[in-house]
């Protein structure tokens, strides 16, 4: 039987503790390649992943963090989802999900997930990304697109 290193926890622990976040980064996995956006006021940090080997670890006195991106599951409090167009080329769509903090009634932007290579995703991931908005989203009201963890 394989062990796991040290302060990993299994999906299902994970789900314990944030049911409705986990369960919405496990379906992100089927999205394929992101541009995971990241800044503050001093630094805009950019990568490409996929979410494939998505695991999660607790790490003493910070709490369950979701490591790709090294999240803080405790400092996410809600995914809008937003469709816009590519600044390199208005005609082309962009297919984004923005994580949002507890800061200023939870619209502050902690990451962002653009379906990559911007402006040329494939209708199969436009599919999934539209799938995942449906499932988790809200439809109606103040909160329309937006998925509160």
């Amino acid at each position: 039987m394989a062990t796991q290193a040290p302060g990993r926890v299994s999906v299902e622990e994970a789900q314990r503790q944030f049911p409705r976040l986990v369960g919405f980064l496990e379906a992100c996995k089927e999205l394929g390649e992101l541009r995971f956006i990241a800044s503050n006021a001093a630094v805009v940090f950019e990568s490409t992943a996929t979410l494939e080997k998505l695991f999660y670890a607790e790490i003493p006195r910070r709490g369950l963090y979701a490591n790709t991106s090294t999240c803080c599951c405790s400092g996410i409090r809600a995914a809008r989802f937003e469709q816009g167009t590519s600044r390199g080329d208005p005609a082309r769509p962009t297919y984004i999900i923005r994580f949002l903090g507890h800061e200023k009634q939870g619209e502050e932007v902690v990451l962002s997930l653009f379906l990559s290579p911007v402006g040329e995703v494939s209708a199969e991931r436009v599919t999934a990304w539209e799938r995942l908005r449906s499932r988790f989203a809200a439809t109606d009201g103040p909160l329309v697109d937006v998925c509160v963890f």
